[in-house]
């Protein structure tokens, strides 16, 4: 409708934006679900968006962003997006507009040396720090 639009008739980049930065987010929870990072203590988080407007998008039109996934690199997840006109994707549709982004895997918690998960739920169930200076030190030497 009229309240996104930028110019008249037309939807607003940054409207185009957040829908590309939000069907990102949705890849990243396919890819690594939300339970498992949680207990593997990390979080996901954008580090860039790059957004390239190859055609004005009209109000009300229905569009498809098709997700790549290009690859991982350590903590760093690359993908890339397809905003396309939906009634003819993957034909000789048009696309409105692409991206690519950068994410980032960051840890929640500090990681102690030498410590394994269970030696984590462990020293958790003690509520001991004990236990994780001896893995430490034992770990340097």
């Amino acid at each position: 409708g009229n309240q996104l639009n930028g110019h008249a008739g037309i939807v607003h980049g940054g409207i185009v934006s957040l829908l590309l930065d939000e069907a990102f987010g949705w890849a990243i929870e396919a890819l690594y679900p939300p339970e498992t990072m949680e207990k593997e203590g990390r979080l996901i988080f954008t580090g860039n968006m790059n957004v390239n407007y190859r055609k004005a998008l009209p109000k009300n039109t229905t569009v498809m962003i098709r997700l790549f996934h290009i690859k991982t690199d350590g903590r760093k997840i690359y993908l890339k997006a397809r905003m396309e006109d939906f009634q003819k994707a993957g034909k000789e549709g048009v696309v409105y507009s692409e991206a690519t982004s950068l994410w980032l895997a960051v840890y929640t918690k500090e990681k102690k040396v030498g410590m394994t998960e269970s030696d984590e739920m462990m020293m958790q169930r003690r509520g001991s720090e004990k236990m994780a200076n001896t893995l430490s030190t034992s770990s340097i030497m």
